[in-house]
């Protein structure tokens, strides 16, 4: 399998497992207008709706007009456009060369008229599907920034409180657009501990340390579920530092252009590790042989990261 490509779809399955924990029943609720609802204090991201989970839409349904072409682009870029799917997808991740840069070249597809703004570019199954703002979250690993999630709401993106979009939310971490994205669906003490027990899954330290610290969920004693704890001490138990020699096939068999995307996305992924260490050290009800196991997996996924890092700049220099 190609190196990128196998790093991507473990992120799906991350996702996908995430999915799996919680039902599918919630529909889409409007969220309330940025005029009526009070702003976040420490947020200055537009407030917009957004849901980085692309539905089907009745045909009876209203499509929202596509925004006006704004972006001029390169003609290689603008010939992407006549693809679709994973195959678009793909050909941005070789075609960009690194993860922020797939995300700008996205938004400017979409700033052109090019691509819609609900391009289902990864199928879930059923209904559900990745848009370009949620690949967008996947790609940043959560670190969407608050220039990109402004471009994709002014762009027509919009929010709703469901399902899917609480799997997105789980991701994000960078604290400016978490806050602002948490609060305006305005989510309450009724989805906080599904919301915790998915920053855990998606190992994500900012969503952790609001839901805790600054929603109160340390006091009102909420905990981690017993079955993503579970989920994730397995995991750390199995967890060895990369092999060299896995890492040399993998990238010697990625595409042409991908090496540096798939590095970022595999450190990474070692990061959200280290970052699921971090918050069942603190607010896990852990026993001194979890702990121990801890340790160890974090000492593990410090030299992976390192090793990756040094072989990467090595395999691109």
């Amino acid at each position: 399998m190609k190196a990128v490509v196998g790093v991507v779809v473990a992120l799906m399955l991350a996702v996908g497992i995430y999915i799996s924990l919680t039902g599918d029943s919630a529909q889409p609720t409007a969220v309330v207008s940025p005029e009526t609802q009070p702003s976040s204090p420490t947020s200055t991201v537009e407030q917009v709706t957004e849901s980085p989970a692309a539905e089907i839409e009745s045909s009876e349904t209203a499509v929202a007009s596509e925004p006006a072409p704004t972006a001029q682009i390169p003609e290689e870029l603008a010939a992407l456009a006549e693809l679709s799917g994973q195959e678009l997808m793909s050909a941005l991740m070789k075609y960009s060369g690194d993860s922020q840069a797939v995300i700008e070249n996205t938004l400017l597809l979409i700033e052109s008229g090019l691509i819609s703004i609900d391009e289902r570019l990864f199928e879930f199954g059923g209904n559900r599907a990745m848009s370009p703002m949620g690949m967008a979250v996947m790609f940043s690993l959560g670190n969407l920034s608050a220039e990109h999630f402004n471009r994709f709401l002014a762009a027509g993106a919009e929010l709703h409180r469901d399902d899917m979009n609480s799997k997105f939310v789980a991701m994000v971490d960078e604290p400016e657009v978490l806050n602002t994205w948490y609060n305006r669906v305005g989510y309450g003490p009724e989805e906080h501990q599904e919301m915790l027990d998915g920053s855990l899954i998606m190992g994500n330290a900012s969503l952790t340390n609001l839901i805790m610290q600054d929603k109160n969920g340390e006091l009102d004693n909420l905990e981690f579920g017993e079955f993503p704890v579970n989920m994730v001490m397995a995991q750390m138990k199995s967890l060895e530092p990369v092999n060299r020699k896995e890492l040399e096939n993998n990238f010697s068999q990625a595409e042409p252009g991908t090496e540096r995307i798939a590095a970022e996305l595999l450190v990474a992924r070692y990061q959200r590790n280290l970052d699921q260490i971090e918050v069942l050290k603190r607010y896990g009800n852990l026993d001194d042989e979890q702990r121990k196991q801890l340790e160890a997996a974090n000492e593990d996924l410090l030299k992976s990261i390192e090793t990756v890092n040094a072989f990467a700049a090595e395999f691109n220099g």
